[in-house]
């Protein structure tokens, strides 16, 4: 299942200056984002509805949540169950089923993007 996933991490907490800074408006009030953290966090809050960390999305080949988000738990037996079925999803999914030689010659590489700190 590894060889199925690519990684990729966000890191709220970064603290490294945007070249600048980008204003946005968030709940009907403008704010300014200054850090690449900012950006991230925003873009968990706005693209994810969420603000917890860590916090999991499974995205498909143009960008699309697979299934639900996964947050922060324990029980790793529960985090396989959301890879698998992210695995199941996309494998049956209409892009692939239009592309099934695509789907079984080669991987389908899905990005997890993990927001942390």
């Amino acid at each position: 299942m590894q060889n199925d996933y690519v990684l990729i991490t966000l890191y709220v907490d970064e603290k490294t200056k945007l070249p600048e800074p980008i204003k946005v408006t968030e709940n009907g009030q403008e704010r300014t984002l200054r850090t690449v953290g900012d950006k991230w966090s925003y873009l968990q809050r706005s693209k994810f509805g969420a603000n917890a960390q860590p916090f999991y999305v499974l995205l498909d080949n143009e960008g699309k949540p697979l299934n639900k988000s996964y947050s922060y738990d324990e029980d790793v037996n529960k985090y396989i169950d959301f890879l698998q079925t992210g695995l199941k999803i996309i494998r049956t999914s209409s892009s692939c089923m239009e592309n099934i030689r695509g789907c079984i010659r080669y991987q389908w590489y899905i990005p997890i993007f993990m927001f942390g700190f």
